[in-house]
């Protein structure tokens, strides 16, 4: 009595190598925005007066340990900046507040420890696919002030963060 073992049908697909054993690679991205707000309505805020940017680096490096698979790091610092110097809430007839001289600064910073994955789109050797899997370690401070003159008052934070992330891109 045989036994027939079935098996899978070929799909023709074959994985390429993309970036060879040996190879370092460095990357990286940087990011500014910044917004500035006049008379601005949004819900159930309106007359919303007032600036902020946003601020973003990271660079990265990786060290080919096989064939499509890279071990290396990455540093991500983060800066924000939100100013509200006027704003009205109305939630109905009888519910309307003002808020106004909002000010708050923040930093975040990470290190990381990246994996990274190519996968070959076909013979072309320009474009790939990747999943970076990260495991990150960070902190971040941050202040919050409101008033002006002598009537500011705030609050500071500082915070601690640690994660793994999965990170896929072409």
């Amino acid at each position: 009595d045989t036994m027939a073992v079935a098996s899978a049908p070929s799909r023709g697909l074959k994985q390429h190598t993309f970036v060879p054993k040996g190879q370092w690679i460095v990357g990286g991205s940087i990011s500014y925005s910044q917004q500035s707000e006049k008379n601005y309505q949004f819900l159930v805020v309106e007359g919303i007066n007032g600036q902020g940017y946003s601020f973003n680096a990271s660079p990265m490096f990786s060290y080919m340990i096989a064939d499509n698979m890279g071990l290396g790091g990455r540093f991500s610092y983060g800066r924000s900046l939100v100013k509200i110097n006027s704003a009205n809430i109305n939630l109905s007839d009888e519910m309307n507040f003002s808020i106004g001289d909002l000010y708050s600064l923040s930093h975040s910073y990470t290190g990381m420890v990246v994996l990274r994955n190519y996968i070959s789109i076909g013979n072309n050797m320009r474009f790939g696919l990747f999943n970076e899997t990260q495991l990150l370690v960070g902190g971040s401070q941050s202040k919050l002030a409101s008033g002006s003159g002598d009537a500011i008052t705030g609050t500071y934070e500082t915070g601690f963060t640690v994660g793994v992330n999965l990170a896929p891109g072409i």
